[in-house]
């Protein structure tokens, strides 16, 4: 049989079986669009997992504590310049924390010890990625923002709460510090109001239990205890 007459007798075919070569084509396209569409939502995944874990601060965070030097241990503003003018860093993250351990939070019937009470660069912090659960960013020197733990160690009437169920948003928590003077212990409470709440940590291990001070409410801490 010549070639024509094989091309001849595949187009009767075709015209006496219009349509099995109609839902054979169908088929064969309903084929690849599923494959496309399977090879793209694969492709477009594996790039997301990738991105997202090599991005994240789990991941890219170095944490830098101090110098190692006896004499000279604080990290200044000209060491965060330097830091931020290296190649391929995004961002500096810098935090200054109130050194008194004997310092605590109140509100309502609770008291919670124990906590990192600091003042952070919220500019840099938003670059890197730090997100809330719920509220906003302080915009007035008492407004603070919590760690995503603070409510879950709480005690009451001198007796340990785990994971208490508080909301805290717009809640009024109290600070108390206190500081020797003249031989004897006294206290001076401020007044912070919570306009947000941080996001739950990437690392299941950590418990971000800090509230974010304004410097302000810093400088009014430190003219109490004179350090």
């Amino acid at each position: 049989m010549k070639f024509r007459d094989k091309n001849k007798f595949v187009k009767d075919n075709m015209k006496k079986n219009k349509s099995r070569v109609f839902m054979t084509v169908l088929a064969t396209a309903m084929a690849c669009a599923f494959l496309m569409v399977l090879a793209s939502v694969g492709f477009g995944l594996h790039k997301y997992i990738v991105q997202d874990i090599t991005e994240t601060r789990l991941v890219t965070e170095v944490e830098i504590h101090g110098k190692d030097d006896p004499d000279n241990q604080y990290l200044t503003d000209e060491d965060i310049r330097y830091f931020e003018s290296i190649e391929n860093v995004k961002t500096v993250t810098r935090y200054r924390s109130l050194d008194n351990y004997e310092a605590f939070y109140t509100f309502d019937e609770y008291k919670v010890p124990y906590v990192t009470t600091r003042v952070v660069h919220y500019p840099s912090e938003l670059q890197s990625n730090f997100e809330l659960e719920e509220g906003r960013m302080p915009e007035a020197a008492n407004e603070v923002v919590i760690g995503y733990h603070f409510s879950h160690h709480l005690e009451k009437d001198g007796e340990f709460i785990e994971n208490a169920e508080v909301n805290m948003l717009n809640k009024e928590i109290i600070l108390t510090v206190p500081q020797m003077k003249d031989g004897e212990q006294v206290t001076k409470d401020f007044a912070l109001k919570v306009v947000g709440i941080a996001k739950q940590p990437t690392k299941q291990w950590t418990q971000d239990n800090y509230v974010n001070i304004s410097d302000e409410t810093l400088k009014e801490i430190e003219k109490f205890t004179e350090t």
